[in-house]
């Protein structure tokens, strides 16, 4: 298959999936607490680090847990390190409460830098050459006792 065919298909794929797990308005919800915290548990299962932390509070993201995130997130295979997309780090928080999520999201892949990235793509199919990957846009997980 395509890349381009490939990575139509896992857009519509995503916002499928996203909009039968999240109706209308339920991001929206998903983000109201009593005092509007947001936080995530997250295990790297390449380097065994695990973080749980709250990245937004009182109407603002918190930078040191940014930055802990993104170091959690960061490329395992050369250490660089990027600013990940608040947005998906709300969606991921969305999922959370929405599947009543008790265990950390096990993270299989984050932040690839641009070299790693070509460098999978020579080895593996369906890496794409833009990869969201690339930009702190796609993160890879499971969460154990869900497809």
């Amino acid at each position: 298959m395509p890349l381009y065919y490939r990575r139509n298909v896992l857009k519509i794929g995503l916002s499928a999936a996203a909009a039968s797990m999240l109706p209308l308005n339920a991001l929206a919800a998903a983000m109201q607490m009593p005092d509007n915290r947001r936080s995530l548990d997250l295990y790297n299962i390449h380097t065994a680090e695990r973080l749980s932390v709250c990245y937004y509070k009182q109407g603002a993201y918190l930078p040191k847990a940014l930055t802990d995130i993104n170091h959690i997130l960061r490329d395992h295979r050369t250490g660089d390190v990027t600013d990940m997309q608040t947005e998906l780090l709300d969606l991921l928080y969305a999922v959370k409460r929405r599947i009543r999520a008790k265990g950390p999201f096990s993270i299989i892949s984050g932040y690839r830098c641009p070299s790693t990235n070509e460098a999978l793509r020579r080895k593996t199919d369906g890496v794409a050459k833009k990869s969201y990957h690339t930009k702190g846009m796609a993160i890879d997980i499971r969460l154990p006792g869900y497809d």
